[in-house]
């Protein structure tokens, strides 16, 4: 019975004695980034919802992630789950203590730069959707002021087109009136011509006659002023009439 308890206890055993050289977060966590992004995030980030699953790259390493030329994320730093510089030595042990020191203060100095960079990503995050946001917002603010200027152009064509339409209309209605009026002005001139020429020679053979049978000039002046007075009632009697 000892012999099988044993047997179920050694590999436990052995992973137990595993787990040191395990690097941090590597068992459990893995990392995700956008394919149009170079900022790769850890899968716990709030930040993956917002990448859809179709543009999900996902690695198994912090370092897997970096190789691929990506930064980690401000706010769930993934970096922290990288090799530590001591297990990195722990894995190479022909280093000089030397040269295990050396690692050590270069990992050191990389971290306290780490704070402004991190800050110029905070930064930039913080400010991306914003940026788009403000983008979106000018597109579609501009998008709607083309649409209503182009909406108000054409409307302006139209109502010019029509307009247009209507005075050649009405122009053509005032040119035939115009060509009947003066056709019938015409007309009652000719007609009047006529008759003026009609009277006319009336009176000029009263004249004839007059002279032949030498009437008196008294009567010829009161002849023809009855044939004019006559002659010019007609004419404004037919105008009138027009």
């Amino acid at each position: 019975m000892k012999k099988y308890a044993l047997r179920l206890l050694a590999p436990l055993f052995a992973l137990f004695l595993l787990l040191p050289s395990i690097p941090k977060g590597y068992a459990t966590t893995s990392f995700v980034a956008s394919v149009n992004s170079d900022v790769y995030h850890v899968s716990s980030c709030f930040y993956v919802d917002r990448i859809k699953e179709s543009n999900r790259i996902w690695f198994t390493s912090a370092e897997e992630a970096e190789a691929s030329g990506r930064r980690g994320c401000s706010h769930c730093q993934p970096e922290q789950y990288k090799s530590s510089p001591s297990q990195e030595s722990q894995e190479d042990p022909a280093q000089s203590p030397q040269e295990q020191s050396q690692p050590n203060s270069s990992v050191q100095s990389t971290q306290q730069e780490t704070p402004s960079t991190s800050a110029y990503v905070n930064s930039e995050e913080d400010t991306l959707q914003e940026e788009y946001q403000r983008g979106y917002d000018a597109g579609y603010k501009k998008g709607v002021q083309d649409g209503n200027t182009e909406g108000i152009k054409q409307a302006q064509k139209e109502n010019e087109a029509q307009i247009k339409s209507i005075q050649e209309e009405h122009q053509a209605e005032l040119t035939s009136i115009r060509d009947e009026n003066q056709a019938e002005l015409d007309s009652v001139r000719q007609e009047n011509q006529d008759k003026l020429d009609s009277i006319q020679q009336e009176y000029q053979a009263e004249l004839e006659h007059a002279k032949e049978s030498k009437s008196s000039p008294v009567l010829l002046t009161i002849s023809g002023l009855a044939i004019g007075f006559g002659g010019g009632y007609y004419v404004k009697k037919r105008t009138a009439e027009k």
